[in-house]
């Protein structure tokens, strides 16, 4: 009865062990998905920054030139 009795207990185990990796590979696309989201949302808020500043600098004619706003 033991053999048939380790036997179960690993299948067991396998199945576990199955289970877990399939768990950490969960969790590594998640934190890879919000690195990506988080990578691309500072893209986009230095764009919109650098988009801002230069409507500012052309508005205000900070760029030696008369401003719109002059």
């Amino acid at each position: 009865w033991q053999r048939e009795s380790d036997m179960m207990d690993n299948v067991h185990k396998a199945e576990e062990n199955e289970k877990d990796r399939v768990n950490s590979l969960a969790i590594a696309k998640l934190n890879a998905d919000t690195s990506t989201a988080n990578a691309q949302a500072a893209t986009d808020a230095s764009n919109a920054a650098a988009l801002g500043s230069a409507v500012v600098t052309i508005m205000t004619g900070g760029d030696g030139f008369t401003g719109l706003l002059d």
